[in-house]
């Protein structure tokens, strides 16, 4: 099994690392930039290019972990069409390769992805989809060398499990941004926030979101609530985004 990676972002450095790791070659790295595809390149023995017409023929798997406004570009540019392609996007459709790639689909591991944090693979749920059966089995059996969570999902779910992620993710860790602001502002380490964060995860295995939802706002506790937004009032946005967010847990049904 071979694999050409196009694409040497966060994503892109996670699996080519994962992939090299199982046994798994890989022909090519593209990236736009020299550094980025001979940084990684180098890291799984591989060759490396900045063209995408420069992608060669002959690897088993062509993937495409890329922005998604550069997707389609790049694969119009990819001459190979040998393989079989495929992108690893929540939000991108997998006929964005139609008429262009006979075999084609998506792999999607639903994870936040860092160059510098190195991940297990074998935990992080991959979503598969193919242009036909036996290709979808084939993007399985990929998948599988990496992950013990391998499901299929069709392009509709992988757009609604993508609005999900950058709700809980992005969206959530936006909010620790705030409250590492705030409190570096008065001299405290964010990281006495990490063993109430791993129980509130650690309670999303028992119980539904609605019934862990605890706080001021959830017992309508207009005394805390008031005392939090006045201590707010140096930070115009913040109190916003405070007055916003109780205010939608309080009218939650």
């Amino acid at each position: 099994m071979t694999v050409t990676l196009i694409g040497a972002g966060n994503l892109a450095t996670q699996l080519a690392l994962a992939l090299h790791e199982r046994g798994i070659k890989i022909n090519q790295v593209y990236s736009r930039t020299n550094e980025s595809a001979k940084t990684l390149a180098d890291l799984v023995c591989a060759k490396h290019t900045t063209c995408a017409n420069d992608i060669e023929d002959g690897a088993d798997f062509y993937i495409y972990s890329l922005k998604d406004d550069a997707l389609d570009e790049i694969i119009s540019q990819t001459a190979a069409q040998d393989g079989i392609h495929l992108h690893t996007a929540g939000s991108v459709d997998m006929s964005i390769f139609q008429g262009r790639k006979k075999r084609h689909g998506v792999m999607y591991p639903m994870q936040t992805f860092s160059k510098s944090k190195k991940v297990d693979f074998g935990k992080i749920p991959v979503f598969v989809e193919g242009s036909d059966d036996e290709t979808a089995e084939s993007i399985k059996a990929l998948a599988k060398r990496l992950s013990d969570n391998v499901t299929d999902c069709d392009s509709r779910q992988r757009m609604t499990l993508h609005l999900g992620a950058v709700f809980c993710c992005n969206y959530s860790n936006y909010l620790y941004r705030v409250t590492e602001k705030l409190m570096n502002d008065q001299g405290l380490d964010f990281k006495v926030m990490l063993p109430l964060l791993e129980e509130t995860v650690e309670k999303l295995r028992t119980l539904t979101a609605k019934d862990a939802q605890t706080g001021p706002a959830a017992r309508h506790d207009m005394s805390v609530i008031n005392k939090h937004i006045k201590a707010l009032e140096s930070y115009p946005a913040y109190q916003k985004l405070y007055e916003d967010l109780a205010g939608r847990i309080m009218n939650e049904k």
